[in-house]
């Protein structure tokens, strides 16, 4: 590896160590989601985007939120009020990677960091994609090539220890009708250009054009 890319991080790369992490219940994530559901719709700076008439159209905040915990995936539903500890992270890999499809679109993923001297640590990195298998496919490569971010970095930091592991948090299913509630609620407040093309908003967040494609 060419050290001379590499561009160490100014902040402490922090271990997870099993005894300090524990799963909370559905009831205080649902409880805690809801609040910021609508914390997050109230914010100016979202103004243009319509989330509080797209979560109102679908039946609010609480329909809202029982859709996206019921897209966790169950085994790691099963880590409620849990220690989480990688060898329970392991088994959900194995179990996970018998499936036919164990990625479909619109996932959410943890990469989880191990190191084989020290059964207890691992470190989490999360994210999602509308396609999670090419993404982890990304992720995998630059693993191989770059160690100039937090995460890649303390992978190379484990001088071949350490390994990037991957599994499925959820998968997005919207409920019947949310989807098509979704599209009325665009088409109403950004409705089509005469010749029938998407139209495009800029922002002082974001002063390039925010494109809202209609198919």
């Amino acid at each position: 590896m060419d050290t001379n890319r590499l561009i160490v991080p100014n902040v402490l790369c922090v271990s997870i160590v099993t005894r300090e992490v524990t799963s909370h219940g559905t009831a205080d994530i649902g409880r805690n989601l809801s609040v910021c559901l609508k914390e997050t719709i109230q914010d100016p700076r979202l103004s243009r985007i319509p989330y509080a008439e797209i979560i109102s159209h679908c039946g609010g905040t609480q329909t809202v939120t029982s859709a996206i915990l019921e897209s966790i995936d169950p085994a790691v539903r099963a880590l409620e009020g849990k220690e989480i500890t990688t060898r329970q992270l392991d088994e959900i890999f194995l179990t996970q990677s018998r499936e036919r499809n164990c990625w479909p679109k619109n996932s959410g993923y943890l990469n989880f960091v191990k190191d084989d001297r020290d059964e207890k640590y691992w470190r989490p990195y999360v994210g999602q994609s509308e396609n999670p298998l090419l993404r982890i496919k990304q992720h995998k490569n630059i693993i191989n090539l770059a160690c100039d971010t937090l995460h890649y970095y303390v992978i190379w930091k484990g001088d071949g220890h350490r390994w990037a592991n991957f599994i499925r948090l959820w998968t997005l299913i919207l409920p019947e009708g949310m989807d098509e509630s979704i599209h009325i609620v665009f088409n109403n407040k950004y409705p089509r250009n005469g010749d029938g093309s998407c139209i495009s908003i800029a922002s002082p967040e974001n002063p390039g054009n925010m494109v809202w494609p209609y198919e």
